[in-house]
């Protein structure tokens, strides 16, 4: 389908969402999948992660995982891009997508049931169903992943994106490599018969959700496609304040999978005061 949407989101679809329900032609209707989707006026992000994961504890990085744990992990979806939308119609491009379906239509029909956003694909064939979460009414700040440089230096092209509205936040970080096309990352897997280290890289692709004060801690990762993240601050205290005293162009230091890392920022959209 050839896309012409020009127009910002409608301020009554912008928030913070968690899925209750999705009805697929021909399938069960899926209550148990764990689903939270941000949207601002222009950019988006949602994370999808199936019911039944593995107990992942104690192992604190994806090499560490087992090839059946990569398996289980290349079932998660998320994606994350920019919004177009024309009034109940809304396309949002798969500017990060966690599986490999780069170039399917993302052209959905919205509209309201009572309290629930209803989200449906242009065929009818899916019907996905939203509650906005509470507290989540407020300022929004979105950023831009610029460039990720490593401890020795060395900078590592990524895109991503980080989306907060209220006290929740999304943070999207995509893989170091481009993914091959292909129906599914387990088909992926699958007909290249891949070893643990060769699908790792596939699946180093975080996609976290969590809460900047209202969780156990400040910024604290809830669920995440790396379960290694859950439980974990995305910042360090006074971190993402001290970002906005840098002006357009910020910088984050931190620790990443490998040490030490610089990331640097763009601010796409920031619509609460600098003290918040």
């Amino acid at each position: 389908m050839s896309v012409a949407l020009n127009d910002l989101v409608p301020t009554g679809f912008i928030g913070v969402w968690q899925r209750i329900s999705m009805e697929a032609k021909g399938r069960p209707a899926d209550i148990t999948t764990q689903a939270y989707w941000i949207q601002t006026s222009a950019l988006q992000a949602d994370m999808r992660v199936p019911a039944g994961r593995p107990d992942f504890s104690g192992k604190a990085s994806l090499a560490e995982y087992s090839v059946d744990d990569l398996l289980w992990l290349a079932r998660q979806q998320g994606i994350a891009g920019m919004t177009l939308a024309g009034g109940e119609l809304v396309h949002r491009r798969r500017q990060i997508d966690y599986q490999p379906t780069r170039g399917r239509d993302n052209t959905h029909r919205m509209h309201f049931e009572g309290e629930l956003l209803v989200d449906e694909n242009l065929q009818g064939s899916v019907v996905e169903k939203w509650r906005r979460l509470a507290g989540a009414e407020g300022g929004v700040i979105t950023l831009r992943l610029l460039e990720e440089a490593e401890a020795d230096g060395r900078i590592v092209p990524r895109k991503g994106y980080l989306l907060v509205v209220s006290d929740y936040f999304l943070f999207v970080r995509d893989r170091p490599e481009f993914t091959r096309q292909a129906a599914s990352l387990e088909d992926l897997f699958e007909a290249q018969d891949l070893e643990c280290e060769e699908m790792v890289p596939f699946l180093d692709c975080e996609f976290s959700f969590g809460r900047r004060s209202g969780g156990a801690q400040p910024w604290i990762i809830e669920l995440s496609t790396l379960p290694y993240r859950e439980g974990k601050a995305l910042f360090s205290p006074g971190q993402f304040e001290a970002l906005r005293a840098g002006g357009n162009a910020l910088v984050q230091r931190g620790r990443g999978r490998n040490g030490l890392i610089t990331r640097r920022w763009s601010i796409h959209e920031w619509t609460e005061p600098a003290t918040a």
